[in-house]
């Protein structure tokens, strides 16, 4: 039986045509056209995705990105799927030299931008924003999180920002509201205890089918 890791569900503006698109940590990637209803394997991918557990991938610019490695090679690369080319390619990660034991953990999107998270030997997290899509030196350095709610095993994952210039994390299962100004964060409480399992972005988009029907998605 076999073992999926990873799915990425999107619509081909080009061809007006959904895809699902789904992958093992390892070997297999595939996609689903809804047009066709038909499987295709793609074939000679050379990555295997950083955290294929969590909803590590995010759409901007219309295609979808994650953090990887290559299957020969330890270092993370900033890859995204062109939905309508069915093709991978790699942009670049922010070059500053980064501090001996810092990593980038997660991507997310910041008011429309590509945004990385990077964890600085464990004693701070910064945000990296990419103000010009596809321009490696458009990197920014937004901010950086130094608040102990956020120091822990998970990264923490960005939900929303907020024109007040708060943002929205998802933290080891709880959502957390973050002030960058005031350096501070707190809690929200939800009645119930309710635990974050699994998290997904939503984007809002209508189109109109060949019967005439309009479809959210």
């Amino acid at each position: 039986m076999k073992h999926i890791e990873m799915v990425a569900f999107g619509y081909d503006c080009k061809s007006e045509n959904y895809k699902l698109f789904s992958g093992s940590f390892i070997i297999l990637f595939e996609v689903y056209s809804l047009g066709s209803k038909s499987w295709k394997t793609l074939e000679n991918v050379p990555y295997k995705f950083v955290y294929p557990s969590k909803p590590s991938n995010v759409i901007v610019n219309g295609d979808f990105h994650w953090l990887s490695k290559r299957k020969d090679s330890p270092g993370v690369l900033l890859v995204f799927l062109d939905i309508s080319n069915e093709i991978f390619k790699e942009m670049e990660l922010p070059k500053e030299p980064l501090d001996k034991g810092s990593w980038f953990r997660n991507l997310g999107v910041f008011e429309g931008c590509l945004c990385v998270f990077v964890n600085a030997n464990c004693v701070h997290f910064e945000i990296w924003i990419m103000r010009d899509y596809g321009v490696q030196e458009s990197w920014t350095k937004h901010c950086v999180i130094t608040h102990d709610r956020f120091m822990g095993f998970r990264s923490p994952l960005l939900i929303s920002s907020f024109k007040s210039g708060t943002i929205l994390f998802e933290v080891s299962g709880k959502l957390v509201v973050y002030d960058p100004r005031k350096k501070s964060a707190m809690d929200l409480n939800i009645p119930g205890s309710i635990q974050l399992l699994q998290e997904s972005w939503y984007f809002e988009s209508l189109v109109l089918l060949n019967s005439g029907t309009y479809v959210g998605c």
